[in-house]
């Protein structure tokens, strides 16, 4: 019998008092043995990500216990708990979360730089780990020269250069195309045959099924538990096991029983100030920049995308391809004219289709470029999205029905391509996965957000993109929606919601879109790159001491 690497006993997490009390996860009691491979499931609210935020000691408990790796969490403090998620716990995301123009073997040694390993170990262990998931040829390439998957590869090598005791993913193919998809679930039940212990937060039942007990919540309830193989009886040898006393040994009473200990921990502490301080710079610059991003966006925008489909994907969005497909469709161009009637959505401003497609590589004479962002896509969505141009002109209204084969580019895909005048961008002939499109205009540099690169980005018409890219030719991806004004959001959003409603015979309880505005898009975000900066190491506790030590 395995021993249990999570145990939770009778855990609530509850918000509000009173009549606004919501209970997020409600006396949950669950155990999860070393070796094990767990999907917890549950639609939008069932209290899948709380419980995600408890495992991962990103929050805690009300009410209740939870031991992980057999160290009780709730006697311990930020400085310690940020211990933990450093050194036992390695960490998953959708959205990769890999810092850009920055080589795929740095993004996965971060982690080492806190833990003061040397510069040269840190490399080969980040070396070996990428190997381990297939990467050990890209270890020099940036994010924006990766596909998705592999940028998901390479955080996942972040997450296991620590050697943690858990894999902790959140959502883990949810911005992936279906190939991809698959080919990361395979890498995670390779990982987990070599006995790593990994616990998968999901809301798609297929991807559920590739782990080998799935946990279902619904309001804050386990309310299934289904076992589907036996638990790995081969467990991974993780790093050296960190009990009770030597977490606790760094509490003051802790520091002052060994005085030498203490020196010299205080002397690696400083020699390590200057990276953790670049460290918490890249953090908190990156919470700026995401802001800065939205306020230069506005806060009248809604963005409606459609629920994903079983497998993951969404129609209008997805890895590129040649030729025209059919698929499941429930966001289309008529839904978008149905929200700019002035009668029905009479706060409604302007509307833009997106089209999406993932894994567009663009080339101009021996120069290439992955392109980050490319978006299919009408002349409304540069006004609603408050974008410059930098030199030439939007393709037209008539460009994005026809499917003319324009692209206004990024200030990055210039340069990248042409050269450092971005001038000389506009009119030249540039490949989109081989097909040949001619550069109308340049936008006007944005500046990297910290999490992406802004100026990454190419724009084509939504029907070229639909016809030569996505293939799906009837679906969209998502729709903007830009409303009269901040002040009228809430009614802008409650006319999209009637709209659509109505359009598509669902009601607020089994809607197959959603509308999410700036705002939540925001917190989403910084969230985000909170638990970034978490992983990289103990910040609450030092923020304020490293600031008076660099003054």
């Amino acid at each position: 019998m395995n021993d249990a690497v999570i145990q939770l006993e009778s855990v609530s997490k509850i918000y509000g008092k009173g009549e606004a009390e919501v209970r997020a996860l409600d006396s949950v009691s669950i155990s999860i043995d070393r070796g094990d491979f767990v999907a917890i499931i549950g639609a939008s609210g069932s209290g899948k990500s709380t419980m995600m935020n408890i495992i991962g000691c990103l929050d805690g408990a009300t009410q209740g216990t939870y031991h992980l790796d057999g160290i009780d969490t709730g006697t311990l403090d930020e400085f310690q708990l940020a211990q933990i998620r450093n050194r036992k716990i390695g960490f998953v995301f959708q959205n990769f979360n890999l810092i850009p123009r920055t080589r795929a073997v740095d993004n996965v040694s971060m982690p080492l730089a806190y833990a003061k390993v040397h510069r040269k170990e840190r490399r080969e262990r980040a070396l070996e780990v990428l190997d381990s998931v297939g990467l050990a040829e890209r270890a020099d390439h940036k994010p924006s020269q990766l596909s998705g998957g592999q940028q998901q590869r390479v955080a996942i090598a972040r997450a296991l250069v620590t050697n943690p005791v858990l894999l902790l993913a959140d959502e883990p193919t949810g911005a992936l195309d279906t190939k991809s998809s698959h080919e990361i679930l395979d890498l995670f039940e390779s990982l987990h045959a070599n006995g790593r212990t990994i616990v998968m937060i999901t809301h798609e039942a297929d991807v559920a099924a590739r782990a080998n007990r799935v946990v279902r919540f619904q309001d804050g309830h386990i309310i299934e538990d289904h076992r589907i193989r036996a638990v790995n009886a081969h467990p991974v040898a993780t790093a050296v096991r960190h009990d009770d006393r030597r977490i606790r040994s760094l509490r003051p009473d802790g520091v002052m029983a060994n005085k030498m200990r203490s020196i010299l921990t205080t002397l690696g502490i400083l020699i390590g100030i200057a990276s953790v301080i670049i460290l918490l710079a890249v953090g908190a610059g990156t919470s700026n920049a995401i802001k800065a991003q939205i306020g230069k966006l506005g806060t009248n925008v809604l963005t409606v995308s459609r629920q994903t489909t079983a497998g993951g994907r969404a129609a209008g969005g997805g890895q590129a391809v040649t030729g025209p497909r059919s698929r499941g469709t429930n966001l289309t161009l008529q839904d978008m004219a149905a929200l700019t009637d002035p009668v029905m959505a009479p706060d409604v401003a302007a509307t833009a289709p997106v089209v999406t497609a993932q894994n567009v590589t663009g080339t101009y004479q021996d120069a290439t470029h992955a392109v980050a962002t490319f978006v299919g896509t009408t002349p409304s969505y540069f006004s609603i999205s408050n974008d410059t141009l930098a030199a030439g002109s939007y393709f037209s209204d008539g460009d994005a029905s026809s499917g003319t084969a324009v692209a206004v580019i990024g200030n990055t895909v210039a340069q990248d391509l042409v050269g450092s005048s971005v001038t000389s961008a506009v009119g030249q002939t540039i490949a989109l996965n081989g097909q040949n499109f001619v550069v109308s205009g340049v936008l006007a540099q944005k500046g990297s957000s910290g999490l992406n690169d802004p100026d990454d980005i190419v724009v084509i018409p939504y029907s070229a993109a639909q016809d030569k890219f996505t293939g799906y030719s009837p679906s969209l991806a998502s729709i903007t929606v830009q409303a009269k004004s901040a002040d009228v959001m809430n009614q802008a959003q409650n006319e999209v919601q009637m709209i659509l409603d109505a359009r598509h015979n669902v009601t607020s309880a089994n809607r197959d879109y959603q509308v999410r505005n700036q705002a939540q898009i925001l917190t989403t975000a910084t969230t985000t790159t909170a638990t970034l900066t978490i992983l990289l190491g103990p910040w609450p506790a030092f923020r304020s001491w490293l600031a008076e030590s660099a003054s």
